[in-house]
């Protein structure tokens, strides 16, 4: 008897379940020393834990362990790319873990979670369905949130584009008006004048005389709206000429209801038969421009002449003639609107 007793536990102290019936033979405690087995169920004798029946699960990890074996994480974008379950016999291939935040951990074996220390659970089809939903759900969160995203990029884009077109029309009105302090009046017709020499620059007191002489309660009239640059760039040219889009980017509205556009062009002779007396031939074209259309209202060509004992005096007595002539001109341009405001 003792030695069949012997011999049985000889050949039985490593095996965990019965050979016939697949009983249990073995109970153990995980304790920090590992996991120490024991032949009947009860309680460790030095830590006081209780024992757990093994399971083929636990004796398959402890193995793999004792070899050097663990489970591998399955990286994966879609389950189409993994194999589950074994083509032939049917058995599991995959194995998962479900952590805190409901992600799926999806190995290669059985084991325990590397991290988590639980063990992990083979595959089943009712799992693939919940992990293919779960990815669904997570690939519609990401493609909403990357259109978001996209959306805001957009917004913040059209956004720094809008400051950007304002800082740069801002630099455009200040380049090209010296002042935006002359508004428009909406009870009252304003007026803008700039006339220009034939050297392409301002001319100032051809400008500020024909401001001086629209002058009246009727209207109010400027000359010093525009800045030299204005004529430098060849924006007077264009507005000149009839260019819409230049009225309507300088928001000429917002200071005026017409702009008076003039060319000056003099010419002097000189006679010495009558002591070397000197005449001046000046020659000014207006072009008034619409500030709410950008079009030109009207448009004439005024020419006078003036003698004098020098180009200067010459040159003055001409254009008081052409002031004279010419404020009525444009008056009666701005009886019809003037007289509408007036009502």
């Amino acid at each position: 008897m003792i030695l069949y007793n012997l011999s049985l536990y000889y050949f039985t102290r490593s095996s965990y379940f019965a050979f016939s019936e697949g009983k249990v033979l073995k109970w153990y405690a995980d304790t920090p020393e590992g996991v120490r087995f024991f032949d009947a169920p009860g309680f460790d004798p030095k830590y006081g834990m209780e024992l757990k029946q093994a399971t083929p699960e636990l004796i398959a990890n402890l193995e793999k362990t004792k070899r050097g074996m663990q489970s591998k994480r399955l990286a994966y974008d879609s389950i189409n790319e993994i194999e589950f379950f074994d083509p032939i016999t049917g058995e599991n291939k995959v194995w998962y873990f479900i952590d805190r935040s409901g992600n799926y951990e999806l190995f290669d074996s059985a084991g325990v979670h590397p991290v988590y220390g639980e063990v992990l659970i083979p595959i089943t089809r009712q799992v693939i369905s919940q992990i293919k939903t779960k990815l669904d759900e997570d690939a519609r969160k990401k493609q909403e949130e990357a259109l978001k995203i996209e959306q805001q990029r957009q917004e913040d884009a059209k956004r720094q584009e809008e400051q950007r077109l304002a800082q740069e029309h801002e630099a455009f009105l200040n380049r090209y008006l010296t002042t935006r302090s002359f508004t428009n009046n909406p009870e009252s017709l304003e007026v803008s004048v700039l006339v220009i020499d034939e050297d392409n620059t301002i001319s100032q007191d051809v400008t500020r005389e024909i401001a001086l002489s629209l002058k009246s309660e009727r209207l109010n009239v400027t000359s010093s709206l525009f800045t030299s640059a204005f004529v430098s760039d060849g924006i007077f040219e264009k507005i000149f000429g009839g260019d819409a889009d230049y009225v309507k980017k300088l928001e000429l509205l917002k200071y005026c209801d017409q702009g008076i556009f003039g060319k000056k062009a003099v010419d002097f002779t000189e006679n010495p038969e009558l002591q070397n007396m000197t005449t001046a031939k000046i020659s000014i074209e207006i072009h008034i421009v619409s500030s709410e259309a950008g079009t030109i209202e009207d448009n004439f060509r005024l020419t006078e002449t003036g003698a004098g004992f020098s180009k200067a005096t010459a040159e003055e007595m001409a254009m008081e003639r052409i002031l004279q002539v010419m404020s009525q001109k444009i008056l009666e341009t701005f009886h019809k609107e003037v007289t509408a405001r007036e009502k």
